[in-house]
């Protein structure tokens, strides 16, 4: 498998350079039968000329056949909806069916018609027969949350791999979109899903309540990483119920690979880890089939206090059974003073080395 170094990655006239490969690949001039890495690496925009070639020659008959890429990293690079409709172009060509690891964060004028386009180009792929291979998906700081529906009806309809992981974090989630993606879980659509991402959305709180509610309904055994950050934020009344939600979704063993949780911006009081110590101190974590894999929570930014705090690492050294592999714990921007944060610290050090 040949490897061919980013034109991009050249200091000092990088866009005339890729722009010269980009043609060279179009007329003929270069052959680059697979491409096991591609990344625009140091561009901070790229215009229309330059995405337009990509397109050709990814499209054109006798250039590039296929495309087995195994990342395509094109974050902040001042990427338009245009732009991706023309890489949509070349996946519906089949020229990167092999896709497996797409990040088009940090591209602020990125919108929902880019990623629908996209997300129909994975669906119109002509060799239905084959393991979808995309299984990650990163429109981090965008605003392509709108086009979350999409993304759910591909894994509906075997588009995407079942196994992805969706980052979407500040990327404009509304209503809608929680609607879509809580009737997709529903429907058991997502069962296989790795990672969920959707802090800090435009959505109301009551919805990644309702989210929560079908997890615990259908269950997510597969899922590692959830964040939820921000979901609650301003809404004290979503919060508790976030708290309740949440704590049965952990208690019931819907979310039995769990490895990261956060809940930062949440709102979240002392009676969350109150009632999570009350749970972990109990005998019912020793008797789950599928003991939590947790090792990482982020309680940062909420309004927990040093009660609901020692209760909470108080039970886990009584029980450590209840977290196994819990290492660390983030609680910046709580109600603590330095002489607090230092004992905490502390306790989580103890139950490292427990463990």
């Amino acid at each position: 498998m040949c490897h061919t170094p980013c034109p991009s990655s050249v200091r000092g006239g990088g866009l005339s350079l890729l722009l010269n490969f980009l043609e060279g690949l179009r007329s003929g001039r270069s052959r680059l039968p697979i491409f096991k890495s591609l990344e625009f690496a140091g561009l901070r925009h790229l215009g229309e000329e330059s995405m337009g070639l990509l397109g050709q020659c990814l499209e054109g008959p006798g250039v590039v056949s296929r495309v087995a890429s195994r990342l395509w990293d094109t974050a902040g690079r001042g990427l338009y909806d245009a732009h991706v409709e023309m890489l949509s172009g070349a996946v519906r060509a089949g020229c990167l069916g092999g896709l497996r690891h797409l990040t088009l964060a940090y591209n602020f004028f990125l919108g929902k018609k880019g990623i629908e386009a996209l997300m129909c180009a994975f669906c119109d792929l002509p060799d239905k027969g084959r393991e979808p291979s995309l299984e990650w998906l990163d429109v981090r700081c965008t605003r392509a949350g709108g086009g979350i529906g999409s993304v759910c009806a591909a894994l509906e309809s075997g588009g995407v791999n079942k196994k992805i992981n969706l980052r979407f974090s500040r990327s404009r989630v509304d209503d809608c979109g929680m609607e879509r993606v809580r009737e997709a879980l529903e429907r058991g659509s997502l069962s296989g899903m790795r990672g969920l991402d959707f802090s800090f959305g435009t959505f109301r709180g009551e919805k990644v309540v309702g989210l929560l509610r079908a997890v615990c309904s259908r269950g997510l055994p597969g899922l590692e990483n959830l964040c939820l950050s921000g979901s609650t934020k301003g809404d004290k009344g979503a919060a508790e119920r976030l708290t309740g939600v949440l704590l049965e979704a952990l208690e019931t063993g819907s979310l039995p690979t769990l490895v990261e949780l956060g809940v930062a911006s949440c709102e979240l009081g002392d009676s969350f880890l109150l009632s999570l110590a009350e749970s972990v101190s109990s005998c019912c974590w020793k008797r789950k089939r599928f003991p939590l894999q947790l090792s990482s929570l982020d309680l940062s930014a909420n309004s927990l206090s040093a009660q609901g705090i020692s209760a909470f690492f108080d039970a886990l050294q009584g029980n450590s059974a209840a977290f196994p592999r819990l290492k660390c714990v983030l609680l910046e921007g709580n109600c603590l003073n330095t002489k607090e944060k230092k004992k905490f610290y502390g306790q989580v050090q103890s139950i490292r080395n427990v463990n």
